[in-house]
């Protein structure tokens, strides 16, 4: 959610015009804006920073006005890292990747940043005049700009780590990808396993060489014997082979399922 304000001053009045609070889904704005309305404590903590402070004109009040809003950048980073932490955890513990959290995050992010750029003014430490407003709290001037240069300097530096996070992504997807195609394999090769033990023994029978039973009529039950002996053994084979393949698979789950409860209870604890 971004609150945007609009500051007009002069050397004898400041005008604060507090449009719609505008609500953002990751970068798409959803519709309806909230109304938008100062947080209720807010002239009160400027009222008392006015008091004792050297502000003389409406231009240093519309600093001190910035100064407050100012300080809800640092949450909103944090809010965002933390955003970005949980996603990072889920990728894994979780069964399935989040394919949506990712996007969404850059995308406030991005919102985040293109709303403070403006503010980023060059030379306001060495001239006032380069401030926002007409102001003479040249001091109060430097530590707004100084709170605008750190949440940009946050923002760039999570699109880093975010940058990272599609990486690991992206990785986790060709893992996927390339287990899917392993599975295909294992069916190909069970299902070549199957038509290759009795192929193996029908072509054996098919030598032109002497063989047990040959122009015998009990030589063709014994072939029919081994036929199913061997192709039962290799089925069952090929079975528990892939019952200890479900049950590592099953395991592994439950483990991050395991894993995942404990680290879901872990602030709960820590806070009680």
């Amino acid at each position: 959610m971004i609150r945007p304000v609009e500051l007009l001053a002069n050397e004898n009045w400041v005008i604060t015009c507090w449009h719609p609070a505008r609500v953002f889904h990751g970068a798409r704005r959803l519709q309806p804006d909230e109304p938008g309305q100062p947080p209720a404590d807010l002239f009160d903590r400027i009222a008392k920073r006015w008091a004792c402070g050297p502000a003389r004109n409406s231009g240093d009040l519309g600093v001190l006005i910035l100064h407050e809003l100012a300080l809800s950048y640092a949450p909103a980073h944090r809010a965002l890292a933390s955003w970005l932490e949980d996603w990072e955890l889920g990728l894994y513990v979780a069964e399935k990747p989040d394919l949506e959290t990712l996007p969404q995050l850059w995308g406030s992010m991005a919102v985040l940043r293109d709303w403070l750029n403006p503010l980023n003014r060059a030379g306001l430490r060495d001239d006032i005049d380069r401030a926002w407003l007409a102001a003479t709290d040249h001091e109060r001037v430097i530590a707004v700009d100084e709170r605008v240069d750190r949440a940009l300097a946050n923002l760039a530096k999570l699109a880093t780590t975010m940058r990272s996070s599609f990486n690991l992504l992206h990785i986790q997807q060709v893992r996927e990808e390339r287990e899917h195609s392993d599975r295909m394999q294992h069916r190909i090769e069970v299902m070549a396993a199957a038509f290759l033990i009795p192929t193996l023994i029908v072509g054996f029978y098919g030598a032109n060489t002497w063989l047990p039973g040959e122009q015998r009529h009990w030589g063709f039950w014994v072939m029919l014997l081994v036929l199913v002996v061997f192709s039962v053994g290799g089925a069952l084979l090929v079975h528990r082979w892939h019952k200890q393949q479900k049950t590592e698979a099953r395991k592994l789950v439950e483990d991050r399922r395991h894993l995942r409860s404990q680290l879901m209870r872990g602030p709960v604890g820590e806070g009680s």
